[in-house]
């Protein structure tokens, strides 16, 4: 619009064109944020994805291409988060390779404090017990937070038990959350339950089993305004869903998304297959008969 004329320039300018800004390009330099940056002092929701890094140099390492492309659009973020300030209300940073560390957390937390949802998937730099308490103390009325692993990440342990109490000191009035590590534990769990009682949405992703007593614990603590519970590459037991529907009245949906690798590491062993296929039988089975029909939701779609 902008080449057409200078009128149309001027006008292309306007920050109120600029309130919704999706960036989903292959690769981002920094200073095209800094450019953006200039129109962007209204804008309320920014979402960024699939940014790559540039490809590294003919004569570069693997050490010193890391070192150069690490936060490599951070600094173009700053300037882009500062220009949006308190008009920001919806931020999301997905699947952007090592351009973007958990730093955007910390960065947030300085230039947003209007923010209420939050979305932030890194295969390298997950979500740090540091950068969730510096985005707590700056953005206090986030209610939806996103932070769940990259499937098969090898980082994804990092988000631990310490993540899910800052979570729960610095959100208490959080209605959605996704999180997921096998690092968490019941212990974590308990934590957002008990400290985070209007919570109406919980995803876990590639988390440890979810048994029936585990289940117990949290709604003795919470989970009374749950309306949905989503897993996914989660274990969860036949038990667990009678509790979970039993104690949970404003719940509309449980889904489970599982295969035989999250049950059995031998996936290929006869008597792993045949207590697979009756554990999911018996979950398939729970989705004929009331109350469970409308409740319940199960895939089991890959190995």
């Amino acid at each position: 619009v902008g080449h057409v004329c200078r009128q149309w320039r001027r006008l292309s300018r306007q920050p109120d064109l600029w309130k919704y800004i999706k960036l989903d390009m292959g690769r981002l330099a920094t200073a095209a944020l800094q450019t953006l940056s200039l129109w962007c002092t209204a804008t309320v929701e920014l979402r960024i994805e699939g940014v790559m890094a540039q490809p590294a140099r003919q004569d570069e390492g693997v050490v010193e291409y890391v070192q150069r492309e690490k936060g490599a659009c951070e600094e173009g973020l700053e300037s882009l988060l500062a220009s949006c300030g308190s008009s920001l209300l919806k931020l999301s940073v997905t699947d952007c390779s090592i351009v973007f560390t958990d730093r955007v957390l910390w960065l947030a937390s300085c230039f947003c404090p209007q923010l209420r949802q939050l979305t932030f998937i890194s295969e390298e730099f997950p979500a740090s017990p540091e950068s969730i308490w510096s985005l707590a103390q700056g953005c206090p009325n986030i209610k939806s937070l996103r932070v769940p692993p990259v499937a098969l990440s090898e980082r994804a342990h990092l988000f631990n038990d310490s993540c899910l109490y800052n979570i729960s000191q610095g959100w208490p009035s959080l209605t959605e959350l996704a999180i997921g590590s096998p690092s968490i534990t019941g212990k974590g769990l308990h934590t957002v339950a008990k400290l985070c009682p209007r919570l109406e949405v919980l995803e876990l992703e590639r988390c440890a089993a979810i048994g029936e007593a585990i289940v117990k614990e949290l709604c003795k603590v919470g989970l009374r305004g749950l309306r949905v519970f989503d897993l996914k590459f989660t274990r969860m037991s036949p038990g667990a869903v009678v509790t979970l529907v039993g104690a949970c009245p404003r719940l509309k949906r449980i889904s489970v998304h599982v295969g035989i690798s999250d049950y059995f590491d031998n996936v290929d062993d006869p008597q792993s297959i045949a207590q697979y296929r009756a554990l999911i039988k018996e979950l398939k089975d729970m989705q004929i008969n009331k109350p469970y029909a409308h409740i319940l939701s199960i895939r089991d779609d890959y190995g």
